[in-house]
């Protein structure tokens, strides 16, 4: 309430010009209705209906006391903190030395901020900058960890648009045989030096295009993850490889009577062992491209592996 209250005396009848303050604080309500936007000052009551720490991203500056709940708002924002440390609380020390070292910051002594001298500080508080705080935030680090493991034990995966935006998720049994819903999926076609492509035969156990060769590596991107991160993940999983170099080389939406998929290509050289997984796949192979010209449409391959084809040769030619 104090803290307020020297708020409000600072200033009360001053015009700072080109900036404007936004007060928080369940005194607000004492201040009457016409005087509540009185010049460049907006009081707002503690249950203003706006979330804190949007305020706190929107504003250029922050001015508070030192506290935990305060101090990680403005950390998260990067916006410059003119803090007030409090002699009764034990861990102001602590705080202030993690805001000197970590964050733009400017300390502001009790007198100053009794008196109202601290406005005079202003320009050098704004004169700091709004630092884009690149570190992960940790509720997110640990929402996308959950939604990771939820996602692997319950073999969902995310439903999307055209744009690769995720707007659902559903368990993998029910994406499959629904081809109105979309689901991420990445491809890598290995080549050799000798510019062979290397094909897997598919596991006659497979569901889809038992026994057909197939592209080299390809999988679903899982709940939560990161194309990047499915295109190594698979990589690894079926051919037991992971190359230095993986180049992105087109994206598009394959349709059938059974799916619908939104496909990342990519492209990479191996030449060394392939440790394949014997129990998804029968066999691989290098293929020379006049070789695969003359099998295409012969029911050797399957439907995925010749559109994919296509389009690389398509891709390639205009290289």
């Amino acid at each position: 309430m104090n803290f307020l209250k020297n708020v409000i005396s600072a200033l009360w009848g001053r015009i700072i010009t080109g900036v404007r303050f936004v007060v928080p604080g369940s005194a607000a309500h004492m201040i009457p209705l016409e005087e509540n936007h009185s010049k460049n000052i907006v009081f707002l009551p503690q249950a203003s209906g706006f979330y804190h720490p949007d305020l706190v991203l929107a504003a250029d500056a922050v001015i508070g006391k030192v506290g935990y709940s305060t101090l990680a708002e403005v950390f998260h924002a990067g916006v410059p903190f003119g803090y007030v440390n409090r002699n009764n609380f034990r861990e102001a020390p602590v705080m202030a030395s993690y805001i000197q070292a970590r964050m733009k910051g400017l300390q502001i002594s009790e007198n100053e901020f009794h008196g109202g001298a601290w406005l005079n500080r202003l320009p050098d508080l704004l004169s700091l900058g709004v630092d884009l705080n690149q570190e992960p935030n940790g509720a997110d680090v640990a929402a996308a960890h959950i939604f990771k493991i939820l996602g692997s034990e319950c073999d969902i995966i995310e439903i999307v648009d055209k744009d690769s935006t995720v707007i659902g998720a559903a368990p993998r049994c029910k994406v499959h045989g629904r081809n109105h819903w979309i689901h991420r999926v990445v491809h890598v076609l290995v080549f050799d030096l000798q510019g062979r492509i290397l094909l897997q035969k598919r596991s006659l156990s497979k569901r889809v295009a038992p026994g057909k060769w197939d592209t080299s590596v390809g999988g679903h991107v899982d709940f939560g993850e990161a194309v990047e991160e499915a295109l190594y993940r698979e990589m690894d999983e079926e051919l037991g490889i992971r190359p230095q170099m993986l180049q992105y080389i087109y994206s598009y939406t394959h349709h059938n009577d059974f799916e619908s998929e939104l496909v990342s290509t990519y492209i990479c050289r191996h030449d060394g062992d392939v440790a394949f997984n014997k129990e998804e796949i029968d066999a691989v192979k290098y293929w020379d491209i006049p070789e695969i010209y003359t099998c295409l449409g012969k029911g050797i391959f399957s439907d995925n592996f010749e559109d994919e084809f296509e389009r690389y040769r398509l891709w390639a030619s205009k290289q």
